[in-house]
């Protein structure tokens, strides 16, 4: 089942693919904007928070990247801390092939050099902790699947055990 949010500008749509067999388990769904959309889904009586950003390509404004990282901090910390949570998307940055750092939210798979747009995405990370990243057991690009020139198909496998909690805590807030 395919949830999407998009503009009539026919720019910065985005979408959450899932399985037909949860189908029945997803109990909301919130197009924040033409660049972050929400589905929450209940498994095995817990809930589950995936959140699909699309983040501003370099070059533009920066009035408009500061916009959206003020959107998303306010969508991830509308969550109850009782829920977890998963976020992905384009986030237009390269967080590079080493943690150098950011051990804590970077797994050591990463590519290219560091830039600007990555160092944010690795520190908006790390404001929300890490503790539901053991929930994923397999993250993979599917390459002959394009979706249009630049992007690909991502697909996660997540084990989730029932009446697991999230993130502990409240994170400082992300905005610049």
């Amino acid at each position: 089942m395919l949830w999407y949010s998009g503009s009539e500008r026919r720019r910065n749509e985005i979408g959450i693919l899932v399985d037909e067999e949860l189908r029945g388990q997803a109990v909301k769904v919130k197009r924040v904007s033409d660049r972050v959309m929400t589905i929450k889904l209940i498994i095995e009586g817990s809930s589950v928070n995936i959140c699909s950003a699309y983040m501003p390509q370099t070059g533009l404004e920066e009035e408009e990247k500061k916009r959206f990282w003020e959107v998303l901090d306010e969508v991830i910390r509308g969550f109850p801390s009782s829920e977890i949570i998963f976020i992905g998307g384009d986030f237009n940055g390269n967080v590079g092939s080493l943690p150098m750092g950011y051990d804590d939210v970077h797994g050591g798979f990463g590519f290219r050099d560091r830039n600007i747009e990555g160092v944010a995405l690795l520190e908006f990370a790390g404001d929300f902790g890490k503790e539901d990243r053991a929930m994923c057991k397999d993250c993979k690009v599917i390459s002959s699947e394009n979706l249009a020139t630049q992007h690909r198909l991502l697909v996660m496998d997540l084990v989730i055990k029932k009446g697991k909690k999230r993130r502990g805590g409240v994170g400082r807030s992300r905005v610049r």
